[in-house]
């Protein structure tokens, strides 16, 4: 009776083993299902990369790093030129064709702890920690000569529609700043970069140079 009973025992533990495994691999499942969900709530479903929640959120966290670290902080801010009316002679597909291109040169040219980002519409934005002011204008300038030298072409017909340019505004942080000091400096070096002519870059740097 005693070794029925210990076996009897035995296979209740395998089973209740059994049962653990498998409310573990639910919860696996749920825990990735639950991680995948909330990647998509943070990327932009035309262009793959970060959306402007993203952005919002990794801004906020990288301003407060590098005040606690001391540490330099640059923001790039950049804006497809003419956009509009691309649009209207080409389309709207055509359009996302180039939000597209522009994505996918600065996934393939801002790597590691910088966090490219879809700004909005047209407009993008690039998250540079540990990074001054002038590293972020060389940056700013790689991309913007690759973008320059980008074809749109139909697929349909393979018919070159030109090239895309973009205008650029960078700012770096600055003790006390916040986060809508740091957008609001790039935002008007960008308006500065547009009014000189577009596809160039201006830093807040050289636009106060410029004011002085």
């Amino acid at each position: 009776e005693l070794h029925g009973a210990t076996l009897e025992m035995q296979e209740h533990t395998e089973q209740l083993r059994a049962e653990l495994r498998g409310r573990e691999a639910e919860i696996g499942k749920l825990r990735q299902a639950l991680d995948e969900a909330h990647m998509a709530s943070r990327t932009d479903p035309l262009t793959g990369i970060g959306n402007r929640g993203l952005f919002d959120e990794r801004l906020a966290e990288a301003v407060e790093q590098a005040h606690m670290e001391r540490q330099p902080l640059s923001l790039v801010l950049l804006d497809i030129d003419h956009f509009k009316s691309f649009n209207d002679r080409h389309g709207h597909q055509v359009g996302d064709v180039v939000i597209r291109l522009v994505a996918t040169r600065l996934r393939e040219m801002v790597k590691g702890r910088d966090l490219p980002a879809r700004y909005g519409g047209e407009e993008f934005a690039v998250i540079l920690p540990q990074t001054p002011c002038p590293g972020a204008a060389v940056l700013a300038e790689m991309i913007r000569k690759v973008l320059a030298t980008s074809q749109v072409k139909l697929k349909s017909s393979e018919k070159a529609l030109g090239t895309v340019t973009a205008s650029f505004g960078i700012s770096s942080l600055r003790a006390g700043d916040s986060v809508d000091d740091l957008i609001g400096r790039a935002d008007r070096a960008l308006y500065e970069a547009k009014h000189a002519g577009r596809n160039r870059v201006m830093t807040e740097e050289a636009l106060a140079a410029e004011m002085a």
